[in-house]
């Protein structure tokens, strides 16, 4: 399925678990999957986030977040 196409899924979920997705979207297709993820998550529920801090040192990887920016999407 395409995480960007989460509006499609017509189930509501408690907790949602994103293991290393968010990292790799670009800045506008970050905010279309937390418009997807707020269409799926029930009211109350958790989204538990992992991803590549950009307070890890060093430039190879994956795209680094702060928590500010991930605060501005979410």
């Amino acid at each position: 399925m395409d995480a960007l196409a989460l509006k499609e899924i017509p189930e509501l979920f408690d907790n949602m678990i994103d293991s290393g997705l968010f990292h790799v979207f670009s800045d506008d297709d970050r905010q279309k999957y937390v418009a997807g993820l707020a269409t799926v998550l029930k009211a109350g529920g958790r989204l538990f986030l992992m991803c590549f801090s950009d307070e890890e040192p060093g430039t190879e990887g994956p795209r680094r977040v702060s928590k500010e920016g991930t605060a501005r999407c979410l």
